[in-house]
C-alpha cells in the first residue's frame, strides 16, 4: 500500500483475524486474537512506510477503508 486511506469511527466498527490475512505483518509477533481493523491496518501501515489519510466514509463512496496501491513497472 503506498497510501492507506481511512476514516477511524467507520472502520473501529471492525474487527479482522491477523491468521486469516496471511502477509498481513504487524510486528514482531502477529495477535492471535482479533483485532479492531482500525488499529490493525494502522500497524500495518506504519510498518510498510504507507502514507496514512485520515478522511470520511462519505468521501471513499461509504467504504470505511481504502488504499492505493504501489505499483513499479
Amino acid at each position: 500500500v503506498d497510501q492507506l486511506m481511512l476514516d477511524p469511527d467507520a472502520a473501529a466498527d471492525f474487527t479482522l483475524l491477523p491468521s486469516e490475512h496471511p502477509g498481513l505483518a504487524l510486528g514482531a509477533s502477529t495477535p492471535e486474537q482479533e483485532l479492531r481493523a482500525d488499529q490493525a491496518l494502522i500497524a500495518a501501515a506504519c510498518l510498510t512506510d504507507a502514507d496514512l489519510a485520515v478522511t470520511t466514509a462519505a468521501t471513499m463512496g461509504g467504504a470505511p477503508v481504502a488504499a492505493l496501491l504501489r505499483w513499479n513497472q
